[in-house]
């Protein structure tokens, strides 16, 4: 059933992408380009019904990670383009947790937990464009986005339950917003806010949903 899913959501994603490329041929071709940056990134959990506490929600810190990759831009009107990506985004989160021993219950200062998760995400957005003439020019982003994790990290569990809990895929939607400027070479800077958040649970367990969030701070270049 679980691999069901992930079929559905692939073919959800493909299916998007599909449609919003079609054939334009008075139009430029793929412009390609890249982007690197900055993620800050957290993640909920939510104890279901299985679990010894159901109803409790859990919101962990924040934590900073980078994120970085390549893209390319179709047009598909005047003022819509798609942008297929393909990046390395490091996500997951850090708390402070209270230190205890059974001489001192109540708390023996603090120490900083941390979990990483990294993935190549693969987001296929659409971008507007609205019809300025301006110094820089705003946009907006959206689109789906496919999550695959390659590498994890945890202070909270032990690399044998992470490897076996965190899911392998990972399918959620990306809105953001920029501006860009047409440099005097032809090529374009970005500057742009990614807000992503997952749809689909990033660990693997029973008594428990949890989902990633973060948000992208990025510039990008695309060539001319």
């Amino acid at each position: 059933m679980k691999r069901n899913h992930r079929l559905v959501m692939l073919v959800i994603a493909i299916a998007v992408a599909v449609m919003l490329v079609p054939s334009v041929g008075a139009m430029q071709p793929f412009r390609f380009g890249a982007t690197a940056g900055m993620s800050i990134a957290n993640q909920t959990i939510d104890y279901n019904d299985q679990s010894d506490i159901p109803g409790v929600s859990i919101d962990f810190n924040y934590r900073a990670g980078l994120a970085f990759g390549l893209m390319a831009e179709y047009p598909v009107s005047q003022y819509v383009t798609v942008r297929p990506q393909v990046q390395y985004v490091q996500k997951g989160f850090k708390d402070n947790i209270i230190l205890t021993t059974p001489q001192g219950p109540v708390g023996n200062g603090t120490d900083t937990y941390k979990q990483r998760i990294d993935y190549l995400s693969i987001p296929v957005l659409a971008k507007v464009v609205p019809p300025l003439n301006s110094f820089v020019v705003p946009y907006a982003l959206a689109g789906p986005r496919l999550d695959f994790k390659v590498n994890d990290k945890s202070d909270f569990f032990t690399d044998e339950q992470l490897s076996n809990g965190a899911k392998s895929t990972v399918f959620g939607l990306s809105l953001g917003a920029g501006v860009q400027k047409t440099l005097p070479s032809g090529g374009t800077l970005l500057v742009e806010g990614l807000w992503d958040w997952d749809l689909t649970n990033s660990m693997e367990m029973t008594t428990l949903d949890s989902k990633n969030k973060s948000f992208l701070i990025q510039v990008g270049y695309l060539l001319k």
